[in-house]
């Protein structure tokens, strides 16, 4: 599981989100705990903030984070990442699902559910969209009432 952060808003809220249910996890299980896997594109035209943002949080949480420099497309990093989805600290290789901070009213969110598979001109992968349902105002509401940085 990798969850797409780009320092948004929506990305710090699926953020918070996976950290919670990654601790969850390995504190009821007593497993050694993976560092939590996060995706990042980075643009020409990204804010300085949501740059500086995004840094301090994967030094803050201490994130194995993928960074794809300037120019590489989203379709291809996803098959860079599907195609090598090796984890060394198990020695495998697994199903990749992204958790993305898609909302119902995003214009790519027709036809998908929390659980949703790839489309057809993607490599294969699960979306899990945990905020599917929330709108602006519970985002917001999240961030403020954690006191997220966003």
């Amino acid at each position: 599981m990798i969850c797409s952060f780009n320092g948004g808003k929506d990305a710090v809220v699926i953020l918070h989100l996976l950290l919670a249910a990654h601790a969850k996890f390995y504190n009821s299980t007593g497993e050694t705990p993976i560092r939590p896997r996060v995706v990042y594109f980075d643009h020409d035209d990204e804010f300085p903030q949501i740059t500086a943002c995004l840094q301090e949080s994967v030094g803050m949480y201490d994130q194995d984070m993928i960074a794809f420099e300037k120019g590489v497309k989203f379709s291809n990093g996803l098959v860079i990442l599907v195609d090598n989805n090796f984890l060394p600290e198990c020695n495998t290789t697994y199903p990749m699902a992204f958790v993305l901070g898609t909302r119902s009213s995003d214009p790519n969110a027709e036809g998908q559910d929390h659980f949703a598979p790839s489309s057809h001109w993607m490599p294969p992968f699960m979306r899990v969209n945990p905020v599917l349902d929330w709108n602006y105002g519970h985002i917001w509401h999240f961030l403020r009432f954690y006191q997220l940085p966003y």
